[in-house]
Formats: structure tokens, C-alpha cells, sequence
């Protein structure tokens, strides 16, 4: 496996690739083949409903000390320790209730955990600031996903300084050539994301195993009290609220009461016509006219 970096201004094709690569893009002319699985990081976060360890775990097996240096890698272990049930806080569709740099953190966790063969990242850092970012690329890309064969696409050319090779995309989508990376970090003045800046803050060692500590309490207890209790407490405290939104939408209790008059009336007066046309023929049925009455007692 090797780190290979796609570099290029914004519209040059750089995810076009990534979707040729997935087979998402119609093939006109030539071969796209791959040997393994992969494993893909849009640029736009994936969060489906449910905890942050459904999200990460995706159906694989709970493995704790994998979870746990991915959650470490992709710097995820301070938020979590934030969020009042850690990492079995449910979040929403869309991961709504995070923020958006959480929401691609969370994304990347769960391509890593997965442990595929290659690995399509179409510029996962750009949610992130530069200190996270560089971490992520130290801690995940480097160390975690060694071994592995990444493609990284940005258009940040520092942050491909450790990147064996940098094939640029020129402005009509064609590649323009591969060659190593420092030939095209010399003059560049994009300093937005230097991966060799200085190493990580002192206090970031002290703070991993307390993080990491806390991901270890009464999960069970912390999910039966979220998606049991609270669950149904909050469905029963919305209900009413919704119906009373609803009501008042539609223009008021008053409104309401008075469609509802007129629905009552409207079905009232359709049985009363069927019972009166039912009453009105058994009783003409019955009665004869004074001319057939003579008529008869002449004959």
C-alpha cells in the first residue's frame, strides 16, 4: 500500500476520479479495475440516526481497542466526553446536533474502523481546522491506515508534503503527471495546511488515557435511561404539542370545532334522506286512491 495524493484547483475533476474509481461515472473508453475493497470519505459528511458508536461501528464487530485508538486518531475523544452519554448520544438525521467538522470526524472513524484495502478520501480535512487536521493526518492517514493504499484528494499542496506522489489535474480534467511531492511544494505559498509544522501540544499525551477512561462506564445503564426512558418521555410530552400546532395551523380550535359541525351534519342528513325515502314508500305502499276504492265495490 502507498499514500497517493491528488492535487488540483477547485472544478479540475479531482472527485470526478474518486467517482470513476467507486463506478459511479459512465465509462466511454478504457478499463477501471481494483484489487480489494474500499472504503470512501465524501466531502459532504454521511450521519445516519442512531449513537455515535452505531455511526463508527457500521454493523462491524465492537472491537474495544481498535474503537478506541480510531476515536483517539480522528480526535474524537474530547467531544465525547462532552456529550452527556458519550458515545451512545444519539444524533439525529444528518447528525443534525453536531457540528460539521464532528459530522466528517465521524465519517472518517468509520471508513478506518471498517479496515478496507484502499481508501478514497476526497478532501475529508477541509471541515476541519489545521491543528485537528494535521493530527488526523499524523495519527489516522500515517499511522492507523500504514500499510493501506490511500488516495487523498485536496487542493491544499502542503498538507501532501508525506505523500510519496502528487498527480496534478489541470483545469480541463486531464492529468498533467506525476512526480514527487516536493517538486511541487517548492514555491508554493499555500500555507493553509503545513503537515510538518510543529509536533502536537504537550498536554495532548496527558489528556489521551483521561479521554479514553471515560468511554468506559455503564453503557448499558447510560442506554437504557437514554433510548428507553427519555425516549418515551419525550414522545409523550410532544404529542399534545403537535396536535396543538397542528390545530392552530389550520386556524384555531374554533375552525376545527365548526369543519367538524358541518362533517357530523353533512353524514346526518345522508342517513336521515336514506331513512326518509324508506319511510315514505312503506307508507304510500299502503294507502289507495278513493277511485280505485269504488271501482272495486262495483265490480
Amino acid at each position: 500500500g502507498s499514500l497517493l495524493g491528488v492535487c488540483g484547483n477547485v472544478g479540475s475533476g479531482k472527485s470526478s476520479l474518486i467517482s470513476a474509481l467507486l463506478g459511479q461515472m459512465n465509462l466511454q473508453k478504457g478499463v477501471v479495475a481494483a484489487n480489494g475493497s474500499f472504503a470512501f470519505v465524501s466531502q459532504q459528511a454521511w450521519i445516519f440516526h442512531g449513537t455515535v458508536r452505531e455511526n463508527v461501528l457500521f454493523g462491524k464487530v465492537y472491537d474495544e481497542g481498535r474503537y478506541k485508538n480510531v476515536l483517539e486518531a480522528c480526535c474524537l475523544l474530547q467531544d465525547l466526553a462532552i456529550l452527556p452519554f458519550g458515545d451512545l448520544t444519539e444524533i439525529g438525521d444528518r447528525g443534525l446536533n453536531l457540528s460539521g467538522g464532528q459530522k466528517q470526524r465521524i465519517s472518517i472513524a468509520r471508513a478506518v474502523y471498517s479496515d478496507q484495502d484502499i481508501y478514497l478520501l476526497d478532501d475529508p480535512l477541509s471541515a476541519v481546522d489545521a491543528h485537528v487536521g494535521k493530527h488526523i493526518f499524523e495519527q489516522c492517514v500515517k499511522k492507523i491506515l500504514r500499510g493501506k493504499t490511500v488516495i487523498l484528494v485536496t487542493h491544499q499542496l502542503q498538507c501532501s508534503r508525506e505523500k510519496k506522489q502528487i498527480p496534478p489535474s489541470s483545469d480541463t480534467g486531464k492529468l498533467d503527471g506525476t512526480s514527487p511531492s516536493s517538486t511541487w511544494l517548492n514555491g508554493s505559498d499555500n500555507a493553509a495546511f503545513d503537515m510538518t509544522d510543529e509536533t502536537n501540544d504537550s498536554t495532548e499525551g496527558n489528556t489521551k488515557n483521561a479521554k479514553a477512561m471515560q468511554l468506559d462506564g455503564n453503557h448499558e445503564k447510560a442506554q437504557h435511561e437514554q433510548l428507553t426512558k427519555d425516549e418515551v418521555n419525550k414522545s409523550d410530552s410532544t404529542s399534545g404539542k403537535i396536535f396543538h400546532y397542528y390545530f392552530k395551523a389550520g386556524g384555531g380550535y374554533m375552525l376545527f370545532l365548526f369543519v367538524l359541525f358541518l362533517f357530523i351534519l353533512m353524514i346526518g342528513c345522508t342517513i336521515f334522506n336514506g331513512w326518509w325515502l324508506g319511510y315514505w314508500i312503506q307508507q304510500g305502499a299502503g294507502v289507495s286512491s278513493p277511485d280505485t276504492t269504488n271501482a272495486r265495490s262495483h265490480l
